[in-house]
């Protein structure tokens, strides 16, 4: 089983239509700047997107690999609490907009900076 599929299988069962996915006005914000649909988001993380990076140090972070509806690869980072049974989307960004931090598929940092998943 790939690292995080564990994490993300039950919160997709937990919340197989997104009820308790959250967006804070900060990320609606973000998405806005980004372009990025909401909804486009929210299907990434509900249904088609991938995990490729996982931390495990304070709650599960997990990064979501995922396509836009043109194909255009998308990164979702979900924070997801199994306390409260809800999750909630940190950030999404385009990782073509920076080819050069990551590797061609997209799935690895490639920059210096510890591997953070911000930008």
């Amino acid at each position: 089983m790939p690292v995080g599929a564990r994490e993300l299988g039950a919160m997709r069962v937990l919340d197989p239509t997104g009820v308790r996915l959250r967006l804070s006005r900060h990320v609606r914000g973000r998405l806005y700047d980004r372009a990025i649909p909401d909804w486009v988001v929210r299907q990434i993380a509900l249904a088609s997107g991938e995990v490729i990076y996982r931390n495990l140090d304070h709650c599960p972070v997990l990064v979501l690999l995922g396509q836009t509806e043109n194909g255009r690869p998308l990164h979702v980072q979900v924070k997801i609490d199994f306390e409260a049974r809800g999750w909630g989307i940190i950030t999404s960004l385009r990782p073509d907009t920076r080819p050069w931090k990551w590797s061609t598929d997209f799935r690895q940092c490639l920059c210096f900076d510890g591997g953070r998943f911000d930008d």
